[in-house]
């Protein structure tokens, strides 16, 4: 706890010795109490009302006009249960503030923080609600009350929560987007993992920005002492370490998929859940501050490079342009265990520090399970497929239209993306078009999301 901070300010994690994390009055007390502290640097937005019609907030932080600099969108409890960035992003927005950390970064950045973006999902508490996540001691619920997972729903947009977020993206276009997270799975040494993209999806041109980005905010946390990946460890086969990890290319219903669609940049931030929960915050806190930095340091450079690409993106018709990709992992319209499955054996075997470890017959489920001995660090020789590929190219063409009875649902749904499109209101003759019909449809059997996937 730092006490040199008034106790308005503090998180009830600090005063609990990151045994508790506060309900969303606490993020409604603080919210009010940093605009208060800071009322030239510091605003309040509220930005959208949930399902059951809690107040959704966000801080925008910056020392100087926010529309003048490049901008960090931190997004906190998209999965309530993983509560790490709600804590961690008051007090890296308390330090930047006061110039404890990152002394003059808010000069040449703004911050938006969202600090519990499921708002009743976070309500929703319980002590069981992520029985293999070391700490809190109550946590949140993964999905909305309409029992929505918001990290599945960029693209389709169809809970409240997902559409007033979508509407600040679009009023405030943020440069890099950071969506902060905590692992599920198995025991090893490292403590948080890094995704960044464009790196392996989206406008080729901004790769390099993107590998500079991973890079230079790896560098940072293992500086301060963590053991960072860069990437998600993903296990190719549930809970069997031996199978080594896959790198997931995410599509655009995810936040990591969703925003290189943008010309953005993506940042997934996982702890691990293994690690206790003050680790988690410290660590979480070293990344927002970490992009802060680098968002001041790089942010113009990068920002011309994403204008670039939307400028190029406009030039696209006729060209081909990657649909989705190949690489180690890939949806299968399933659920459950058979959800994600390789979709390649390329790769190459890494030298992965993980604990050892026993796979032993469950008496009670007759599965196999993995028991872990994290007083005992062992180098695992592992496979990483991490090879990517666009595996569905389409041409683009001048214009997608769409029949009448559609044009009300979709241009509701392209507004909240930012698409430009406009109404046909005469007949337009002579024109060349190339129409699609389905003529043979297999659905799923269950339904995913609240809609049925073509599969």
């Amino acid at each position: 706890m730092d006490p040199s901070q008034p106790d308005e300010l503090l998180t009830i994690a600090e005063k609990s010795g990151f045994r508790r994390t506060g309900r969303t009055d606490e993020v409604a007390r603080l919210c009010a109490g940093y605009a208060k502290a800071w009322p030239q640097h510091v605003r309040v937005l509220e930005f959208g009302r949930s399902a059951e019609g809690r107040p959704m907030l966000a801080l925008l932080v910056c020392r100087k006009d926010p529309r003048t600099v490049p901008l960090l969108m931190i997004q906190a409890g998209i999965h309530p249960g993983e509560s790490d960035g709600k804590d961690a992003g008051f007090i890296a927005l308390r330090e930047l503030l006061s110039g404890a950390a990152a002394h003059r970064a808010l000069e040449q950045v703004a911050v938006l923080f969202v600090p519990a973006f499921n708002v009743d999902g976070h309500e929703r508490f319980g002590r069981w609600n992520r029985p293999n996540q070391n700490g809190p001691e109550e946590t949140g619920w993964r999905t909305t009350a309409q029992n929505l997972n918001l990290n599945r729903d960029y693209t389709k947009a169809d809970a409240p929560e997902m559409q007033a977020l979508l509407r600040l993206v679009n009023e405030w276009d943020p440069l890099v987007f950071a969506d902060l997270h905590v692992t599920d799975g198995a025991n090893f040494e490292p403590d948080v993992s890094i995704q960044v993209e464009p790196i392996n999806q989206g406008d080729p041109n901004l790769y390099d920005s993107g590998r500079q980005l991973r890079d230079s905010l790896i560098d940072r946390l293992a500086a301060k002492g963590s053991i960072p990946l860069p990437f998600y460890p993903d296990l190719a086969r549930i809970d069997d370490p031996t199978s080594g990890f896959l790198l997931s290319v995410y599509s655009p219903r995810f936040s990591t998929g969703y925003f290189p669609a943008r010309n953005r940049f993506a940042v997934l931030v996982e702890t691990h859940s293994w690690k206790d929960y003050a680790t988690r915050v410290r660590v979480t806190r070293n990344a927002i501050v970490g992009l802060a930095e680098l968002v001041a340091e790089h942010g113009s450079a990068w920002q011309r490079t994403a204008k670039r690409a939307d400028s190029d993106a406009a030039r696209l018709v006729g060209s081909e342009t990657p649909l989705d990709y190949s690489s180690g992992w890939r949806e299968t319209g399933k659920v459950g265990k058979d959800a994600a499955e390789p979709a390649t054996d390329e790769g190459h075997l890494i030298d992965f520090r993980g604990y050892a470890y026993t796979r032993t017959i469950s008496p009670i489920s007759g599965a196999l399970v993995t028991t872990y001995d994290p007083q005992t660090p062992q180098i695992w020789r592992v496979p990483f497929r991490d090879r990517v590929k666009p595996s569905l190219l389409a041409t683009v063409p001048h214009a997608y239209i769409v029949p009448p009875a559609y044009a009300e649902i979709m241009a509701a749904k392209l507004d909240l993306h930012g698409i430009r499109f406009e109404l046909v209101e005469r007949v337009i003759r002579d024109s060349t078009v190339e129409a699609f019909r389905a003529t043979r449809v297999t659905f799923s059997k269950i339904p995913f999301e609240g809609r049925f996937r073509a599969e």
